[in-house]
């Protein structure tokens, strides 16, 4: 009995080694191949016969999603049948969003990056769609990618830089809409920014943000208390002296704002809302 035990155990040692040295070999090849996808069948099937490691298909997988033919239709359909061998998570989602921004249309592109909750491949697919003049679609799929990172639990920072991206499109909105809608777009904005503040309270830009789109909604306490918070954040803030002049400007005191336009333009001379408030103040 005890011989036959020494046996087994030395068995199971071998086919451990064995499979180590597929890994490492295999993982040489991947490392080196001018074309990945083209080395990972054999490995793939070995890695099979011995355990069903997703932890290295899943490598194999991203490094073949470098290959420069990997757009090729066989290829493609290739790689395909290997993601749909992975368990549903997060991570494969992940590949399907990468294979899909390197082959298939924006559309479809960023369908996937959402489901996959990645705000990296689906940011350059939201700024599409805003610069094809399409900012409503561009809000839509940021209000989606929102609902996938809060259930997920992403990180703050993820979140907070998807409110201020949802907030800035719901301005852009605001800006061709007029009447009602433009009150509702901008209202969701201020709600967007605000969110983007709770995630993050010391960040300037959420600050920033919010009073302006306090200020277009009459809101000038708030507007007031925003671009004060973004000073006191960061005291060479010549956007935040800006806004407390426009404050000051919707409340008539003129002299007040003058006062603020001076610790702007000591600060930051030629920025454009700067430079942009100096001739309102001339008028």
């Amino acid at each position: 009995m005890n011989r036959l035990l020494r046996v087994l155990i030395a068995l199971c040692g071998a086919s451990l080694l064995l499979f180590a040295a597929i890994i490492h070999i295999g993982n040489e090849r991947l490392l080196t191949s001018p074309d990945p996808l083209h080395e990972d069948a054999a490995l793939i099937v070995r890695l099979d016969r011995l355990a069903p490691w997703p932890i290295e298909r899943r490598f194999i997988i991203a490094r073949a999603l470098t290959s420069p033919y990997i757009c090729e239709a066989d290829e493609r359909d290739r790689l395909v049948d290997r993601l749909a061998q992975l368990h549903e998570d997060p991570e494969r989602w992940a590949l399907e969003a990468r294979l899909a921004v390197r082959c298939d249309t924006p559309q479809r592109a960023l369908r996937a990056a959402l489901r996959a909750g990645d705000l990296t491949l689906a940011a350059p697919l939201i700024e599409h769609l805003r610069r094809a003049g399409a900012p409503r679609e561009a809000a839509d799929a940021v209000d989606r990618l929102i609902v996938v990172l809060h259930r997920r639990g992403i990180d703050r920072d993820t979140l907070t830089a998807a409110y201020l991206t949802l907030g800035e499109l719901h301005n852009e909105l605001a800006r061709r809409a007029v009447g009602a809608a433009r009150i509702r777009e901008r209202r969701a904005a201020l709600s967007a920014f605000h969110a983007a503040i709770d995630l993050a309270p010391l960040s300037g830009r959420g600050r920033l943000d919010g009073g302006y789109a306090a200020l277009l909604l009459g809101n000038l306490a708030e507007a007031e208390s925003d671009f004060a918070a973004t000073i006191a954040l960061d005291p060479r803030s010549a956007s935040g002296n800006v806004g407390l002049a426009r404050v000051a400007l919707a409340r008539n005191r003129r002299a007040l704002a003058l006062r603020y336009l001076a610790i702007a333009q000591r600060e930051a001379p030629l920025q454009h809302d700067v430079v942009e408030l100096a001739g309102d103040l001339r008028r």
